[in-house]
Parts: structure tokens; sequence; C-alpha cells
């Protein structure tokens, strides 16, 4: 099944490069603190970036990874802001002087425009660089040659190397097949990480996801050149092994090397820091907690909500209640720097029409919001609220336009691939697409079902789940306010009439015209898109289950202003392949 994809931009590097010393400044500025302590953080992130940006260029220019005085120029700057966000931690969130070096031409020739990948750690798992400092520091060596995997590899392997007192690190992007990367290397490089066996190496990156290819390529590269394994050591972002698809060696040797991780819970939960722990970055806006922190993620939320909903817990953000004096608050972890203020700025303009529940502020990934306890979710046969569902979808396609992520024929590649997965060649054959039409890209919503809403006990609807989905780890990305009628269509089982004034509805509020015929193709794209998701990511003890669970997933293209895609079956099959609240 195709689900997955990765989120890029384009930017020219000298303004991202001018914008960096800028955000320095405005640090500076701040009082000490967890605020100050986010944006000091959001901007190693952000220099981390450009450092993976300016190697990515220099390899596809050259066709292998290589050191290069560009790539050097711009670690001296990532390296220097890990020390500051290590000092910063440590010391309780104290301020430090930032002084960053300025890089141009005299550097190294360096690209006009680079590539930036988002880092998905930092956006949707709460994957801390702190919590690498923590890690590195456990592993307790003198000295070592760290190696960063591009693209998160790069700033928290920066991270590892300050944290061990280490040279700034050497950045490696493993390329080939997903299951089956290899080692692109200049002779200099390939020199350089054999060089001094007797020294430990430290490989960092997040994972490992299915393969662990990644790990393993770098890893068999080292045993081969003659580094023992003893000397190997890797920080994951989890203690888990490489997945099902893991090549066999790449797993042992894995399973026999040397790692380290300090999980979130442990650096921000249990902690007996007290500026470490999370509950008391809001005290300035709530008051102090009056009880421990109550985790409802990876599903938990639907026993506080007190619904019965399906749920991917591998894709849901860290989710905390806070109890104060004041309240009871919804924490949600929404990404660090300014991936999480880009979200802030989403949900406080949602919240200004009374869309969504207002947010109190943000403080180092985090999103602090009112929970609404008294508020229900939809009832499953209840009538679709199609004034409320245009409303929103309309003031949300107005103020949110930006750039498209899966273009319409990688769409109906993944809706035809999907298809002859799930219902076989016939089906996937009898599809066809209009690949060539106008698209007007928004943040989307990408999240319509039913249990995504709040109704609260004076009639109004609030939308949950609001801010995360068009900037997801998936193939979809963001699309035209089209995406979110189709996906409004399926999740309330609209017939062709609805459908059509749910258009009219979103089109006058957004002031503009939606196409009906990419409406009807996006039904298709996503019903084809949710067979995927719900069959790639459903919880294992499911899996046996789903494969014939997900023939109730059938869709069938009618005449325009003529289709009824029932989505009630597929609601059924995903509750039945997916946990119970309470399980």
């Amino acid at each position: 099944m195709i689900v997955y994809g990765d989120q890029t931009r384009s930017v020219i590097l000298a303004d991202e490069l001018a914008r960096l010393h800028e955000e320095c400044r405005a640090i500076e500025a701040m009082s000490p603190g967890i605020e100050r302590h986010g944006k000091l953080c959001g901007t190693f992130i952000l220099a981390g970036e450009l450092a993976q940006g300016i190697a990515d260029a220099d390899m596809a220019s050259s066709g292998y990874d290589e050191t290069t005085p560009a790539q050097s120029a711009i670690m001296k700057i990532v390296s220097q802001l890990a020390y500051l966000v290590i000092n910063s931690w440590e010391s309780g969130f104290a301020a430090g002087v930032i002084n960053l070096p300025a890089i141009g031409g005299q550097d190294g020739e360096l690209p006009e425009t680079v590539i930036l990948r988002q880092p998905e750690g930092y956006a949707h798992y709460a994957l801390y660089p702190e919590s690498y400092a923590c890690a590195a520091r456990s592993l307790g060596l003198s000295q070592a040659c760290v190696i960063g995997v591009r693209s998160i590899g790069t700033s928290l392997s920066a991270i590892v190397a300050a944290a061990q007192g280490a040279p700034p690190p050497l950045l490696l992007r493993p390329v080939g097949h997903p299951f089956d990367r290899q080692l692109s290397l200049s002779p200099s490089l390939a020199a350089l990480l054999a060089d001094q066996p007797e020294i430990p190496r430290i490989v960092v990156d997040e994972g490992p996801g299915l393969s662990g290819s990644s790990f393993g390529a770098i890893t068999a590269w080292l045993a081969h050149a003659g580094i023992p394994e003893i000397s190997i050591n890797c920080l994951p972002s989890h203690d888990g092994q490489p997945g099902a698809m893991a090549n066999p060696s790449h797993k042992g040797r894995y399973a026999r090397i040397r790692k380290a991780t300090f999980p979130f819970d442990q650096l921000c939960l249990t902690t007996k820091t007290p500026a470490h722990r999370m509950e008391s970055w809001f005290t300035d806006l709530v008051g102090p907690a009056i009880a421990p922190l109550q985790d409802i993620s990876g599903g938990a939320w639907r026993g506080a909500r007190g619904v019965d909903a399906p749920a991917l817990p591998a894709q849901e953000r860290r989710k905390f209640l806070l109890h104060s004096a004041s309240g009871t608050f919804l924490l949600k972890f929404i990404g660090l720097g300014e991936i999480g203020t880009h979200k802030l700025r989403r949900s406080q303009a949602l919240a200004a029409q009374g869309l969504v529940p207002e947010p109190l502020g943000l403080r180092h990934g985090f999103m602090i919001e009112q929970w609404h306890a008294d508020a229900k979710a939809l009832p499953s046969q209840a009538a679709a609220p199609i004034e409320a569902i245009g409303r929103y979808l309309g003031i949300r396609a107005a103020l949110f336009p930006a750039q498209q992520g899966a273009d319409l024929p990688s769409l109906a590649a993944m809706a035809r691939h999907n298809t002859e997965e799930a219902l076989g060649h016939a089906a996937a054959k009898s599809l066809h697409f209009s690949t060539n039409l106008p698209v007007r890209a928004i943040h989307v919503d990408a999240r319509l079902h039913r249990w995504e809403w709040l109704a609260l006990p004076d009639g109004r609807l609030l939308k949950a789940d609001a801010l995360d989905h068009s900037t997801g780890h998936d193939l979809i990305g963001c699309q035209d306010a089209a995406w979110d009628i189709a996906g409004a269509a399926v999740e309330f089982d609209l017939t062709g009439e609805e459908v059509e004034n749910l258009r009219r509805i979103v089109g006058g509020f957004a002031g503009i015209e939606i196409n009906p015929v990419l409406v009807e193709d996006c039904i298709l794209y996503y019903c084809a898109f949710q067979i995927g998701l719900w069959s790639a990511l459903a919880p294992p003890r499911y899996s046996r289950r789903l494969m014939g669970e997900r023939k109730t997933l059938l869709f069938r293209r009618k005449e325009a202003k003529d289709f009824n895609f029932s989505a009630a079956p597929k609601i059924e099959a995903m509750a039945g392949i997916c946990p119970r609240a309470g399980e």
C-alpha cells in the first residue's frame, strides 16, 4: 500500500542564513525561560535543516557523500547552537550569548537554493534533541567519531557530538531502495570514516523503522572497514528492533552492538528536575498543576472523551490533560520550533472564527488549550451538519493557502495501486481520473471523521485535530479544498445532492469555485488512501481480520452528482481492526 511521503520545501539559501541570524538576535532579546529555550531549539533545528540541504545539494552534484568547505562552515553554526541548547537545558533555561559566525562564498561554493526535508521526529513524534544529549552522556565515552544520518540525524548528531565534546559529526545519506540502503562515499570521506579504528563510532538517527536499513548500511560498512563491533554504537529514537523488512545480517548486528536511548517520558515527565517537568512550563498560563499529568496519547483520548472510535496509535501525537485550580487543559504536541509556531497560528486563526478550541500558548512543542469535558462526539446516525462543515471548510480554504503536496498524477497512481492491492486488477483498471485539472492548494484538515467533531451543550460545533494532517508524514500533504469535501462526503455518507450542496457552501465562504470533477476524483483518491492508511497502520493483532474486512471499503464511481460512497461499512471496518477505548 502507498501511504507515506516526504514533506520538502525549496528555499533560497542566502535568505535562510540571514533569517537564522535574525532568529538568534531575537532570542538574545528574550528573558530566560522555557519559551526562550524553545525558540533556541527551533533555531538549532533550522540550522540543521540548512546543513542537511547543503549536504544533499553537494551529493546531488557529485553523486556521493563527501565533506566540503560549505558543509564544514554550516556545521560550525549547528555545533555552536547545539552547545547552547545543551547549556540552556542543563542550566534550567538560563540565558546565554549567541555569537554565530557568518558564512558565505569564502567557505566554498554555496548553492543558491536547497531542498529542506521536514524532520519527522521534531514535527510529529515528540523527539527532543535534549534526549539525545542525555543518551550520549550515558555512553560514558571520552572520545568518539559521531556519524549523523540525514535528514534529522544532521542536528541530532550535532547534539551528540556537543554532549561528547567530540568534533562536528560526519553526515551521511544512505541511498537506494528503502529496505536496502547503501553508502555512496567519496574516497576521502571513506578514508576518514575508516581511520583510527580504535576510536568509538556513534551512529545517530531516529528509528529504526520497518527495515532499519539506514542504521544497517552504516554499521555494516563500518564493520567491513575494520571497525570492531564493540566500538560501534547507535543512538536511535526507541529501544525496539528493526521491523519485518530488515536484512537478517543487519538485524543481527544491530542486536549485538551497543545502543542508548533516553525516552521523552524520562526527559520531561518523570524527571526530578523541576524546570524540565512539562507541567511547570504552563504555570504562567493556567497556574500550577494540582495532579499528575494524565496521558491520553495513543488513542487513550477516546476514553477521556467517552467515544468508541478507531485510532491509529502509531500516528497519534503525544497528548496530556493538565489539571489546575483554573480548570482542565489539553496539552498536545504540535512540533518543535517553527513547525509548532505555524500550527499555533493556524489554531489561533480558526479559534478567532469560533471553529476550534482556543489555544492559550505554545511551550517547546506543546500547545495548551481548554479541555471541553462537556463536549460529545456526533452520534453515528445523526444527520450530517452540512452547514457547519461547509462554513468550517470554506473559512479554512480562505485562510490557509499553501504549496501543493502530491500532484494529481501521484494521487492517481496511489489510488490505482492501493485499489489493486485491496480489490484486484480489474477494479484498479476501471479507475479513470482527470489529472490535468487546476489545483488551489490549502492546508487541508484531512481528518473529517465524525468522532473528530465536538458538540457543545449550547449547540456549537468545534473541530478537533485540525492542525497536523496537511503536513503529516504521508503522501497527501496540502491539497485543494476538494479533498476535504471528499473526506466529508465519505465520512458522513453524503448523497450526491448533499455533496453538491457542501461544495457550494465551501466555495461561498472561500470566495472560489471548486471544481465538481475534482471533488468526484478526490472521493476516489480519498477512499484509496484510507484503505492504504488503515491497512498499513492498524495494530498487528488486527491485521489478519483486515484482508476480509477491507473489502467493505468498496467504492464505486457513478454519474456526476449521483454518487453515494457509503462510509458506514468503512467506519465499521475501521472499528473492527483498531483497538477500542480502554483496551
